[in-house]
Formats: structure tokens, C-alpha cells, sequence
């Protein structure tokens, strides 16, 4: 059997996650817009 092993800076690699995650999902929402104005040529 494995030990499972924890890390004291675990708790902070888990915030900076949830934060990646969330600029992806505000990045994923602007998206479309985006390349609507790129192929409209107002960028």
C-alpha cells in the first residue's frame, strides 16, 4: 500500500489551480466575442 504524502504549500497550489481555472472559463466566455471583432477587423 501507498502512503499518501502531503505537502505543506498544498493548500496554496490548490488556490493558484482554482485560479488558472477560472481565467480560463472568463477567457472561454470572451472568446467568441473576440473573434467576431477579429473577423469583423475591428482589432
Amino acid at each position: 500500500m501507498s502512503k499518501k504524502v502531503t505537502f505543506p504549500y498544498k493548500a496554496r497550489v490548490n488556490v493558484v489551480r482554482e485560479v488558472q481555472s477560472a481565467g480560463g472559463e472568463e477567457l472561454s466566455s470572451l472568446m467568441p466575442s473576440i473573434l467576431d471583432k477579429a473577423f469583423k477587423g475591428e482589432l
